[in-house]
């Protein structure tokens, strides 16, 4: 499934209730954390519901595998973090696809961390509103205010999060980091930090962008410079492993720069089939991932590198 229609209350709620215009600026939401208000409502209206498909269409996906599912399916609550949350339009969607699918689960906390204070509001009461309209369910989100802008912020970041989490996003904010030259290798910094975060079943879902950057003279792709750094961080810890895509598991010691460009679609009423396109990596425990992998290897497909770098190698 990869077209979604955005829900009836929550199309009202942003196009009605709040008066809120789409309005595309790519060339301006390249760097959020100091967005005025005005732009954080244009952010709601444009691209929370593309972020809200991504992430109901990877979780409902992860939910298809058998194994997966019964781990899942018999909790009454989930524990999620995210991580540059943003409007939160991933964690909204994420939400939504764990209360359709698992009719066990009673309550979802989320912790959930921005470097705007406007966007985090916005979060607040679109959350407000999805309790309004989720019955039998009970949502608790903690979003705070955090700045991060060198390797100190992180650790510190780090050490106020003690819980370990079902679910972990961190959704199109990482190439932020790379353009700002904030760390050094900023996927692999981050996800070192999280990794260790997750429960059990656990899985870390890290998305981004799939446009060229410029660093140094040197143009890449995001995804090869995630791919690059993930791959490192994995052979170097045996811990964890790579569940999507599955190619970047099977390859990681051969890979030379191919990656998976996934395309998604949203419906609302002011724009049909809105395109929105991005990689992402799912991640484990490795017992899990060992556990639950063999169901996924058959809906994956592996191109050689020297293959179109923007056709998807891997649909999950």
């Amino acid at each position: 499934m990869r077209h979604i229609t955005l829900p009836q209350w929550l199309d009202d709620y942003i196009y009605d209730e709040l008066n809120i215009a789409y309005n595309p600026r790519p060339r301006e939401v390249v760097l959020n954390p100091d967005q005025p208000y005005e732009f954080v409502r244009l952010y709601l209206g444009t691209y929370f519901p593309r972020s809200y498909a991504e992430a109901y269409c990877i979780v409902n996906s992860l939910l298809n595998n058998p194994q997966y599912y019964q781990r899942l399916s018999v909790k009454d609550e989930l524990y999620l973090l995210d991580i540059f949350c943003g409007t939160g339009g991933e964690i909204i969607g994420a939400i939504c696809a764990l209360c359709s699918r698992l009719p066990n689960l009673q309550r979802i906390y989320i912790e959930s961390y921005d470097a705007n204070i406007e966007a985090i509001r916005f979060l607040y009461h679109v959350t407000e509103k999805l309790n309004l309209n989720i019955p039998n369910k009970a949502i608790y989100i903690n979003p705070l205010q955090f700045y991060i802008d060198n390797e100190q912020n992180f650790r510190d970041l780090l050490s106020i999060i003690n819980n370990t989490y079902d679910f972990i996003l961190c959704f199109k904010a990482i190439n932020e980091f790379v353009q700002q030259q904030i760390f050094n290798t900023p996927y692999s910094l981050i996800s070192r930090g999280l990794l260790p975060k997750l429960s059990a079943n656990g899985l870390f879902i890290l998305t981004d962008v799939t446009t060229p950057v410029t660093i140094n003279n040197i143009t890449s792709y995001y995804p090869q410079i995630m791919n690059d750094q993930l791959n490192s961080l994995l052979r170097e810890n045996d811990d964890y492993a790579t569940l999507v895509p599955y190619a970047c598991r099977a390859h990681e010691n051969e890979c030379n720069g191919c990656y998976m460009q996934d395309i998604f679609y949203v419906t609302h009423r002011y724009k049909q089939n809105d395109i929105s396109k991005l990689v992402y990596r799912i991640i484990g425990r490795s017992k899990l991932v060992n556990n639950i992998s063999i169901n996924t290897q058959h809906l994956c497909r592996y191109n050689s590198p020297t293959a179109d770098r923007h056709t998807p190698y891997c649909k999950f």
